[in-house]
């Protein structure tokens, strides 16, 4: 999916968009720049690591809550395509919230 695609996918949806991109870039790309855009490290991960990252991102910074319903669109490892679409319901996925709650670093 080109830069131009994604720009008109998000701009036809009628719900909130969180962008998450590993680009070291200070701005959002042209067309983007009313979106919530999150950046995760730059560092080799799977395209699933990079989903759970940037929701523990979005988790830590209250933009994302417990009740929320999620939306992911990404793709096959090394691809550089854009699609699979997951659907995480994120009160059913206590791994993130158990990574955020400091109580389950007192066992280090």
């Amino acid at each position: 999916m080109t830069g131009e695609e994604l720009s008109h996918l998000v701009q036809a949806v009628d719900f909130p968009t969180i962008l998450v991109t590993r680009s070291r870039a200070e701005a959002p790309p042209p067309g983007f720049e009313s979106h919530l855009w999150v950046r995760v490290p730059d560092v080799q991960m799977t395209r699933a690591g990079q989903v759970k990252t940037a929701l523990l991102v979005c988790l830590a910074r209250g933009v994302l809550h417990r009740a929320d319903r999620v939306l992911c669109l990404s793709g096959v490892d090394r691809s550089r395509a854009l699609d699979t679409l997951s659907v995480l319901n994120l009160g059913s996925e206590p791994e993130l919230f158990s990574l955020l709650d400091p109580k389950s670093f007192d066992t280090m």
